[in-house]
């Protein structure tokens, strides 16, 4: 097999290409869907894909906008990885456009160049990866079993050749008080929401003493209800990112059951419990 030879006709058949390419990008980018709500995307996909003779399963491992397209017979299997969601609000602001649209790219261009025995090509359709979703239960159901390796591309505004990138660790924060009326018997609740502020300014504290790769974010998802009744129940999401979990936990301070943490102080009187999972409720 002549590489330098397919390499040429490869760059040749993307250069014709790419009017269409650029268009697919830019449906994508103007019509953003947040994660499992990527239908219009995933059609459009999956549509290309099975005009070009890919074999289209879809809704793949229980998850609707989900899918795998398969090409060849013979060799080994190809992954070819397509994101397609957005960011609530912010549309595509990590590129995931340019990621569905180049993979759709390199498996046509791969199929018409490469010689039939060369490789099986399979292109992973992976909806919902800000949240954590797609390339999880995929794995989970089997969708990547057969693939001996799995690549894609992230737009940046650099150009690497070597890339190095964060672990991420989800944990779900869940804090338990007491209702009460805030102005007529406040001295019966207890405030929940309290306990999740103290959460903020501990890991805030913390941040000086983080090593370099750490990264903390964290969100409220619920803050209570109305301002005179003391809030019985708060949650928070937080996303942790060093390279590796044993750097996390080299980062902790304290004797806290959760990370860099300080456990409550016992006056406060909220109970709190902390999970790891996904960001789905």
């Amino acid at each position: 097999m002549d590489l330098e030879r397919i390499k040429k006709e490869l760059i040749a058949f993307v250069d014709a290409r790419r009017d269409d390419f650029i268009h697919v990008s830019e449906e994508l980018f103007h019509n953003p869907e947040t994660g499992l709500n990527e239908v219009r995307s995933a059609a459009l996909l999956t549509d290309r894909l099975e005009a070009e003779g890919f074999r289209v399963a879809r809704g793949v491992a229980g998850l609707p906008t989900a899918f795998r397209a398969d090409s060849g017979e013979k060799g080994p299997a190809i992954g070819i990885i397509a994101e397609m969601d957005a960011l609530p609000g912010l549309g595509h602001a990590c590129g995931h456009n340019v990621i569905a649209a180049a993979a759709l790219g390199a498996a046509i261009a791969l199929r018409r160049v490469l010689p039939a025995d060369a490789a099986r090509l399979v292109v992973l359709g992976t909806p919902a990866e800000e949240i954590g979703v797609g390339k999880v239960e995929m794995i989970r159901h089997g969708i990547f079993d057969d693939v001996e390796f799995a690549m894609m591309v992230h737009p940046s505004s650099r150009r690497y050749v070597i890339k190095h990138y964060l672990g991420l660790a989800k944990i779900r924060f869940v804090f338990l008080g007491k209702p009460a009326h805030a102005a007529a018997y406040p001295e019966e609740g207890i405030n929940a929401l309290d306990g999740v502020i103290q959460l903020f300014n501990a890991v805030n504290a913390l941040r000086q003493q983080l090593r370099q790769d750490v990264r903390v974010h964290g969100i409220i998802t619920d803050g209570g209800v109305a301002p005179n009744i003391i809030p019985e129940r708060h949650r928070r999401f937080s996303t942790c990112g060093p390279t590796t979990w044993r750097n996390w936990s080299g980062s902790r301070s304290g004797s806290s059951p959760v990370p860099g943490v300080p456990p409550p102080p016992p006056a406060a009187g909220w109970r709190s419990r902390k999970t790891r999972g996904s960001w789905l409720p």
